[in-house]
């Protein structure tokens, strides 16, 4: 039996008396992650910096696909992307039909110009959310920038399907011969 159902009837065989010291144990790390999140949210620089390991320990110790998202942003903010990319890819391990890691992966995998290993999420997005606006001109530039020009094409043309507005300057980008960027500095 597979779904909900057997779902349910794991959690169910994981709950009750017998699991209140592990129970105390995940509900520490919940705190601790989100307390750590919020006190980042607050913070700019290295104070902000200082939490990343107790952000990385206790949300990856909670198991919470959603605050692996919620690290993994915060890793992609304060430039730590290969914290950040582990974070989501831990979430996508999960949860492989998570939306917002997917995407949150894509935009840290585009702002780390690895354009290649964006490439499968962005196709993945694009069957998802063949309308969406930001996935649309994300698969425009990482399939060029990325070397799939297919996906690329396929982007544009949901683009001047949905949003003709800013077709034109997507298939400017495409036009254009220019070398892709090096890595970012």
């Amino acid at each position: 039996m597979t779904g909900p159902a057997a779902q349910l009837a794991v959690l169910r065989a994981r709950s009750g008396p017998g699991y209140a010291d592990a129970s105390r144990v995940l509900g520490a790390h919940y705190r601790k992650c989100t307390e750590a999140l919020e006190q980042a949210r607050r913070r700019r620089g290295p104070a902000e910096a200082a939490l990343g390991d107790a952000i990385a320990e206790s949300c990856v110790a909670s198991g919470n696909r959603q605050l692996f998202d919620l690290a993994g942003q915060f890793f992609g903010r304060a430039r730590r992307v290969d914290d950040s990319v582990a974070m989501f890819e831990r979430a996508l391990e999960q949860d492989p039909n998570a939306i917002n890691s997917r995407l949150g992966l894509a935009v840290t995998l585009d702002f780390a110009r690895r354009y290649g290993a964006a490439v499968p999420h962005l196709d993945w997005l694009l069957g998802v959310l063949p309308a969406d606006r930001r996935v649309l001109r994300l698969a425009v530039q990482v399939g060029k920038l990325g070397g799939d020009l297919d996906l690329a094409q396929r982007a544009l043309a949901l683009l001047e399907k949905h949003h003709p507005d800013i077709a034109p300057r997507a298939r400017d980008f495409l036009a254009d011969d220019r070398p892709p960027p090096g890595p970012p500095g």
